[in-house]
């Protein structure tokens, strides 16, 4: 049954011809975003070494980290085809500029273009995905096109890369942004006469509460968790070597061009590709530490290998190992986090765990230069593999003492899932559900909810039965395991719309307020939310009073 939804979806979304054209132009942008980015560092190691590529970089990596967040204001003033096309249209505009610059030989102007073409890059993904949501006809619909747009990004990151590897060394590095910039066009293109409506704003989340520990206490409490988010930050700058080290192995080591360089670091995406797939069998197993360990084992141990290699192949193969191993356990270790940490703190160590990825992209940007000074381009990536293996033995201990204090409900997940608007969510939002859920047992005739009151949990029902009541009336509808109630008044910020009161003995699961809307604040789920609300205030209007 759930291959045939999951096919009937897919098969929905194929036939929606607006949805698809707004698939076709992220797919376009998944492409384009990773060559212009491998184009800008192979023009910056031909003209300036691997340290020049290291500065330009950072030059294009931290404004379009810090602007990010603008974008995200920008998009949620707009309707959401617009923000999409301007972001198209804005990129399209930058890299046409930069392949102009390109051609006046000016390090400095390639160096600016480029950057601001990476900040218009950066503001893509959040309207993209709103507007996927808006565009789907059902709960189902929006989980395949996500998993679509999820395809889409893991297989730009390896045909991006082999493109512009390939296109520099056919036309040169204005000939690649060139390309770029006319694909980011069709992009916009794509989305001509598509209509949208502004974001859905969630209901206003309460600030002047003091949180049960603040951030800094459980850390200094806890230090386990702060060693977590340091190993994490470890992994994320042995990512952002990858990418610099390959272009300089590639030349110094294997004397061969562009196109084998792009070839190289596009290894590292198509192992990226098998590594998140992979990593969907995290939601059903109960100890993490060792798949954490094991996967940074698996990005670090196999680059001791480049001392030994001379073919471009084997170095794919060897990459393509290395790119699965840190795919996985970057959401092995987010899973990890979200098990372990108290919710009144979740968000604020996400927020830390972001900078911790930021940081260690950024640090591995500046430190690949100076391994391939010191080291060589081979010993380079051996030091990397082996500083990378010590840190995955050495926090063997910490993950197990941080694996024993994590919520594991693999039961729950699942039930989450058979709500409507819950089902379109990522694995990590679900655990994250699933981790600050409570328990509740309600014996029969008790009204777990009453209309006209204020809320404050949402309920999904695991076992018993309840009914809905409106305005007294007693046989309104009825609710039953994988049910969800509450989320109106929540939402919508209004006292509770119906009483709902058992019929048997129910064991229930409550997710407090906060907890709820931060998790589908900005989630496909709070688009899928709306239209769920909408119904069900019709179908309750229509009752007779």
């Amino acid at each position: 049954m759930r291959l045939g939804l999951v096919v009937g979806s897919t098969l929905a979304v194929a036939r929606n011809r607006i949805l698809l054209r707004v698939q076709g132009a992220y797919g376009l942008f998944t492409v384009y975003e990773m060559a212009l980015w491998v184009a800008v560092l192979l023009w910056a190691y031909s003209v300036g070494g691997a340290g020049f590529a290291g500065v330009v970089a950072i030059a294009q990596y931290v404004p379009a980290a810090v602007l990010a967040p603008v974008g995200g204001m920008v998009a949620d003033r707009l309707p959401r085809d617009v923000a999409l096309r301007f972001g198209y249209l804005a990129q399209g505009a930058a890299m046409g500029l930069l392949a102009l610059v390109l051609t006046t030989g000016s390090r400095v102007g390639v160096v600016a273009t480029a950057a601001v073409s990476c900040v218009f890059i950066g503001w893509t993904r959040p309207p993209h995905y709103a507007a996927a949501a808006e565009l789907s006809r059902t709960p189902g619909q929006v989980a395949a096109a996500n998993s679509l747009s999820g395809t889409s990004e893991r297989a730009g990151y390896f045909v991006g890369p082999v493109l512009a590897g390939l296109g520099t060394a056919w036309a040169g590095t204005t000939g690649i942004v060139v390309l770029c910039a006319v694909m980011a066009l069709i992009a916009t293109g794509l989305l001509t006469g598509i209509r949208l409506g502004r974001p859905v704003r969630a209901g206003t989340l309460a600030t002047d509460r003091p949180a049960a520990v603040s951030l800094t206490a459980e850390l200094a409490h806890r230090p386990v968790v702060a060693l977590m988010l340091i190993v994490i930050g470890l992994g994320f700058l042995t990512e952002g070597c990858l990418e610099l080290l390959a272009i300089a192995f590639v030349s110094q080591h294997l004397g061969r061009g562009d196109a084998a360089a792009g070839l190289l670091i596009g290894a590292i995406g198509l192992g990226g590709i098998l590594g998140a797939a992979a990593a969907i069998v995290l939601v059903s197993w109960r100890r993490l530490a060792p798949s954490v360990a094991g996967s940074l084992l698996a990005g670090g141990l196999p680059l001791l290998a480049f001392w030994l290699l001379d073919g471009l192949g084997s170095a794919v193969a060897v990459l393509v190992v290395v790119g699965a191993g840190l795919a996985f356990f970057a959401v092995a270790g987010l899973t990890l986090l979200q098990r372990s940490v108290a919710d009144s703190l979740m968000a604020r160590i996400l927020a830390v765990r972001e900078s911790a990825m930021l940081a260690g992209m950024a640090v591995g940007t500046a430190l690949a230069p100076l391994l391939v000074r010191w080291f060589g381009s081979a010993g380079g990536y051996v030091v990397l593999g082996a500083a990378l293996t010590v840190v995955a033995v050495a926090s063997v201990p910490l993950l197990v003492r941080l694996d024993a204090t994590a919520v594991y409900r693999p039961g729950l997940v699942p039930l989450l899932r058979r709500v409507d608007f819950l089902a379109v969510l990522d694995v990590q939002a679900l655990e994250r559900l699933a981790h600050g859920a409570v328990e509740l047992h309600v014996a029969d005739g008790t009204d777990v909810v009453r209309q006209g009151e204020p809320g404050g949990h949402f309920y999904v029902v695991e076992d018993g039965e309840l009914e809905v009541s409106v305005h007294g009336r007693t046989d309104t509808f009825r609710l039953g395991p994988g049910s969800g109630f509450g989320e109106i008044a929540l939402l919508r910020q209004v006292p509770r719309t119906a009483t709902v009161r058992t019929l048997t003995a129910c064991r229930l699961w409550t997710i407090d307020r906060e907890l709820f809307l931060a998790t589908l604040a900005g989630s496909a789920g709070h688009d899928v939310a709306e239209r769920v609300i909408d119904a069900q205030l019709r179908r309750l209007s229509s009752e007779p009073s």
